[in-house]
């Protein structure tokens, strides 16, 4: 373990010979641009996730800052690992298209109603 966040330099240049990444990758470095309107209204409908009621914008948001966030993340960590050094990467994915289209989304619903709940209750 290393103090600081992975989409920013942890180690000296060409100093690491083995990097190891499990499931962080997939918590992005920060919220998407585009979630909001003209007038500054989120344009996710109160959701955390993308679900079936967001607009095209929002998944092409989150989509277009998970691909900013690793190559800044690949591009430092190539510059800290030594020539011939290795990496192992495990996080979430999924081969389908559809955002909507599996377990994960059903997890971040469960969640979503969680905290949707806590935040009426004022908690």
């Amino acid at each position: 373990g290393a103090p600081g966040s992975f989409y920013g330099r942890l180690f000296p240049k060409e100093s690491v010979h083995f990097m190891h990444s499990s499931y962080s990758l997939h918590w992005l470095s920060q919220v998407p641009g585009g979630l909001e309107d003209d007038l500054g209204t989120p344009i996710n409908k109160g959701n955390i996730y993308i679900d079936n009621t967001s607009l095209p914008a929002v998944p092409e948001s989150y989509l277009a800052q998970f691909q900013q966030d690793f190559s800044t993340f690949l591009k430092l960590r190539s510059n800290e690992i030594v020539s011939g050094g290795k990496m192992v990467i495990t996080f979430l994915g999924s081969s389908k298209l559809d955002p909507l289209d599996g377990e994960m989304n059903s997890l971040y619903g469960l969640l979503a109603k969680a905290l949707n709940s806590l935040v009426s209750e004022g908690v």
